[in-house]
């Protein structure tokens, strides 16, 4: 089950940095940012694959306080 979670945040992860790279490809100025979205799509890969729980864990403290960020206070 670690394995899947692991697998299915790479396959997020490596979808949403594909969008960005495409967004990049479309402007030739910025090879650059390519090169760095490349870099950093195999140091992120690459600490999900050693740490799995980790990157889950830490996934879900994001958008807890994403959430938490966003959320409508209805007390007032």
């Amino acid at each position: 089950m670690e394995t899947d979670m692991g697998d299915r945040t790479i396959e997020e992860l490596t979808a949403k940095l594909d969008e960005l790279d495409d967004l990049g490809n479309d402007i030739p100025d910025f090879i650059e940012i390519q090169e760095k979205i490349a870099e950093l799509r195999g140091r992120a890969e690459a600490l999900i694959r050693e740490r799995p729980l980790v990157a889950v864990g830490a996934a879900v403290l994001v958008g807890y306080l994403i959430g938490r960020l966003f959320a409508s206070d209805d007390n007032d």
